[in-house]
């Protein structure tokens, strides 16, 4: 108990992420490290459709290889790294497709064992309220709730417009789904930014089925984040990560 406390006075230092986020690490046992991927506009665009029609290939089961080899020399510099599918492409699908779609393409890419974030799209209140009450206190105001005193007008409101459909939502759940003494460096591989709270780890593809997708841009994008070592890179995002920390630590009973 003694420790906990200490733990938590660290989070009330004003500014002191550092402290928080060496003081979390300690307490872990294991740490990973997770790239989410998105296909359509990252791994599939439409240059590369194009170059399937003019072929006649079916091009709802391919992907580019040279998109992909680009993520495959991440896993060969940085071999820690797995990838989690949070396509829309995972769908009615099984871990062993993806693994045979990226191997037809020419390399073999390593997946992590909870291969995919979950098939809905619509998260429920609960999620919505869990979701708002650690983003009460985010020092960025576009990652607070509007209304933090009705969550649940709110949400129906959200609900009503169709605005819950988040990426974000998914990958979310499958973070705080993961054991507990797992620690999970992460970052988003997407053409859209639908990510809530976890907007800092996206690598942003903007326009990428008109830009033919993943490129070395991004790709250096990434290994530069990935020369820090693990405790760096968790310091390196304060804001989403730090308060999903926080969250974890205080609250281990929601997780």
């Amino acid at each position: 108990m003694e420790r906990k406390q200490e733990i938590v006075q660290l989070f009330d230092v004003d500014g002191d992420h550092r402290k928080v986020v060496k003081e979390w690490i300690k307490e872990k046992r294991k740490q990973q490290t997770v790239i989410f991927l998105d296909i359509d506009g990252v791994l599939q665009h439409d240059a590369y459709r194009r170059y399937c029609l003019r072929r006649d290939w079916n091009y709802n089961w391919r992907v580019d290889p040279t998109c992909l080899l680009l993520l495959k020399e991440i896993q060969e510099q940085h071999p820690e790294v797995q990838v989690v599918i949070s396509s829309s492409w995972r769908v009615n699908k099984i871990k062993s497709e993806f693994e045979h779609l990226f191997r037809q393409s020419g390399y073999e890419i390593n997946i992590h064992k909870d291969w995919k974030t979950v098939n809905h799209t619509h998260p429920t209140y609960q999620d919505y309220y869990k979701y708002c009450k650690y983003t009460e206190t985010f020092t960025d105001e576009k990652y607070r709730p509007k209304d933090s005193g009705d969550y649940l007008k709110e949400f129906e409101k959200l609900e009503e417009d169709g605005k819950l459909h988040y990426r974000g939502w998914q990958i979310l759940k499958w973070l705080v789904d993961q054991p507990d003494d797992v620690d999970t460096r992460f970052f988003i591989l997407d053409d859209s930014n639908d990510m809530l709270m976890l907007e800092p780890e996206l690598i942003h593809i903007k326009g990428g089925e008109v830009n033919n997708g993943f490129t070395p841009i991004h790709q250096n994008k990434i290994l530069d984040l990935l020369k820090d070592s693990f405790e760096e890179g968790m310091y390196k995002y304060v804001g989403s990560r730090y308060y999903f920390l926080k969250d974890r630590y205080l609250h281990p009973e929601n997780y």
